[in-house]
């Protein structure tokens, strides 16, 4: 138990507190850049048109690197998704993934039909090994 004579201090310290500026949490990172969960990849991925349109088609292009700077696996593919988790529930469409080589792939046919906090799920599959990209995204009404 503490004592009632040091109840003006510790209100003082969480009134500063409160109002001290924030930290710099800003990266040099693009948000459209990132690592699969488990950092065996590094994927980047460009929307055209940009920003994203609410209720309309859109393509991607996503490049996928080994983090170790191999060459990109010639088995190697990606899967892509968009939910919105505090819906449960993800896109009405389902976009076709094409490779072009080389980690490259073009994505058409995504479609995010309502305002709000979405996810783009990257799933990079070299052999049996899977690993997530997830991207959080923010669509205005």
């Amino acid at each position: 138990m503490f004592s009632m004579r040091f109840l003006p201090a510790l209100l003082a310290t969480v009134l500063l507190s409160a109002c001290a500026r924030p930290a710099d949490t800003r990266s040099e990172t693009p948000a459209n850049v990132g690592e699969t969960l488990g950092g065996r990849w590094s994927v980047r991925y460009e929307t055209e048109p940009a920003p994203i349109p609410l209720n309309e088609p859109f393509r991607m292009r996503i490049e996928v690197k080994p983090a170790d700077g191999s060459p990109f696996p010639a088995d190697g593919t990606v899967a892509v998704d968009a939910v919105m988790p505090t819906h449960s529930h993800g896109m009405n469409v389902v976009p076709r993934t094409f490779a072009e080589g080389d980690g490259r792939f073009r994505v058409e046919g995504m479609q995010l039909h309502m305002a709000g906090d979405w996810e783009l799920l990257l799933d990079v599959r070299a052999g049996e090994t899977v690993q997530r990209a997830t991207f959080p995204l923010r669509l205005e009404p």
